[in-house]
């Protein structure tokens, strides 16, 4: 399944797999997949960020702090990044 995307895409997957799984987390979450696109690092990421006047690092923790808030789940009790 992972074929088709780019070997970039699947690095970004798996990374975000991992950071699921450390945490005890069932689920790969949008906060998961945020940080696993800033640990693959890449100048798009990073310039798309810039653009948009967001440093990779404070996003980063911003990431970690919902993380931190959701014990189980990254939606499942505390705020999402993506609401």
């Amino acid at each position: 399944m992972l074929e088709r995307f780019t070997e970039r895409a699947r690095r970004v997957l798996v990374l975000a797999t991992e950071e699921a799984r450390s945490r005890r987390h069932e689920t790969v979450g949008p906060e998961h997949l945020l940080i696993g696109i800033l640990q693959a690092g890449g100048d798009f990421a990073v310039h798309s960020l810039a653009q948009l006047g967001v440093s990779p690092d404070t996003l980063r923790a911003e990431a970690e702090r919902v993380l931190g808030e959701t014990p189980g789940s990254a939606t499942g009790h505390g705020g999402s990044l993506c609401g």
